[in-house]
C-alpha cells in the first residue's frame, strides 16, 4: 500500500525508478547522499525489497494501479 511511504520517500523511490545514483537524487531534492541512503533504507524496509531493481519494479507497478486519478502522488 502506497499510504505507508511518506512524500519524500515517493520522490526518492521515483527518482530510483528513473535509474538515478543516490548523488543524483541528493542534487535533484538538494539533500545531503546520507539522507538519501537513509530514505532509501526505509523504503526497502517499508516495501519489503533488498535491491534497487525491486524497489524500480514496486515503484513501476505502484504507478500503474494508481491511475490517472492519483498521478499527483506518484
Amino acid at each position: 500500500d502506497n499510504n505507508l511511504l511518506s512524500d519524500r520517500e515517493i520522490e526518492v523511490l521515483r527518482l530510483v525508478g528513473q535509474g538515478k545514483s543516490n548523488k543524483e537524487i541528493a542534487m535533484d531534492l538538494d539533500i545531503s547522499v546520507n539522507t538519501v541512503h537513509v530514505h532509501i533504507g526505509r523504503i526497502f524496509k517499508k516495501i519489503n525489497v533488498t535491491s534497487r531493481t525491486g524497489a524500480t519494479l514496486y515503484a513501476k507497478i505502484e504507478e500503474r494501479r494508481v491511475g490517472k486519478e492519483c498521478r499527483s502522488r506518484w
